[in-house]
Parts: structure tokens; C-alpha cells; sequence
């Protein structure tokens, strides 16, 4: 077989035509790679900002919760994680956790907030107390519009609101589980 300087020159071209498309593929994955990275910076940015500005008196997380203490809290499990999937959210609805004193209310709520916040969605939570100090503080200083606004606002996305205490408690009964953790 005979090589002609013709077939060198294709080669050469074809060669250098890989070359160059190497090259571009080479930089095309580079840049997706980096605005693959800036993505996930600026989410994990997100998620940490909502987490600051959901204001957590403390961290609270699902797995820490013992729902096998007490049989008010096993009743309550499967329905409590249906609600991790944050559906409720996008229909606009907030669940409400009611029980007596010792239940776990508060923990659950603050997990839920949490989860929500992972999942970069807007979290206010406050307690009862506090809410109506700043809805009377804003309506004294002609200010309720901007108050109401900081508590109902969906911003670009429905937020989960959790309003924790401060109501008047009711006494306990037999079977709450602080009774139970007392006795055992």
C-alpha cells in the first residue's frame, strides 16, 4: 500500500479535526462541571441562609425523635412523616400540632421546619407571644402592614409558618406522657 502525500494531508486534517474537538468537549465538560458546582454552592448558600433566618431556638431532626416513648407519639408517626414530603406546603396549608404538655409537639414542629428548609423552602418560626407582641407593636406604630407582611408573605414560594407556646395549657390527663415518664 502506498502512501501519497495527499492521504498524510487527510490524515493530518482529520487528526487535528479530533484535536480540536477533543479540545472543545475537554472544555465543555470543564464548564459544566463548574456551573455544576456553583448550582449546588449557591443551594447549599440557600438552604444555610433559610435555616439562619428561620431563627431555630435549636436544631431539631426527625431521627432524634423517640416516637416508641409513649403511645400518643407511635399513633401520630406515619401521619407526622406523610408530612415530610412538604406537599402541604404548595396547597397552602400549615399543620397544626395539638396535645398536651409533654408530647413532642414543639420537637416535631421544629423538625418539620427544618426538613422544609433543606428543601430551600421559607420557614417562620415564632412563638405565640412573641407574634402578638409584633402585630400590636406594628398596629401602635403604624407599622402592621410591613408586620403582617413578614409573617404571610410567600415570597416566590409558599413558606411554612410555626407558631409555637404561649397559649394557656390545658391540665394534664391521665396518659400524657409526662405522667408516664414520671411514674416509669
Amino acid at each position: 500500500m502506498r502512501v501519497t502525500g495527499r492521504k498524510v494531508a487527510r490524515s493530518a486534517e482529520w487528526m487535528e479535526a479530533r484535536r480540536r474537538s477533543q479540545e472543545r468537549r475537554a472544555i465543555r465538560q470543564a464548564i459544566d462541571r463548574l456551573c455544576d458546582e456553583e448550582k449546588a454552592s449557591r443551594l447549599r448558600n440557600a438552604v444555610d441562609r433559610r435555616i439562619r433566618d428561620a431563627r431555630f431556638p435549636e436544631v431539631n431532626t426527625v431521627d432524634a425523635f423517640d416516637f416508641d416513648f409513649c403511645p400518643v407519639r407511635k399513633k401520630v408517626r406515619a401521619r407526622y412523616l406523610a408530612l415530610h414530603d412538604l406537599a402541604f406546603i404548595d396547597k397552602g396549608i400549615n399543620p397544626l400540632f395539638i396535645g398536651t404538655p409533654g408530647t413532642g409537639k414543639t420537637f416535631l414542629a421544629r423538625a418539620l421546619a427544618f426538613r422544609a428548609c433543606q428543601a430551600n423552602r421559607r420557614v417562620v418560626l415564632v412563638s405565640a407571644p412573641r407574634m402578638l407582641n409584633d402585630l400590636h407593636g406594628g398596629e401602635l406604630h403604624s407599622r402592621l402592614d410591613r408586620i403582617l407582611r413578614k409573617y404571610t408573605r410567600a415570597h416566590h414560594q409558599p413558606a411554612l409558618q410555626g407558631l409555637d407556646k404561649g397559649l394557656p395549657r390545658r391540665a394534664e390527663r391521665p396518659g400524657d406522657c409526662r405522667a408516664a415518664h414520671r411514674a416509669g
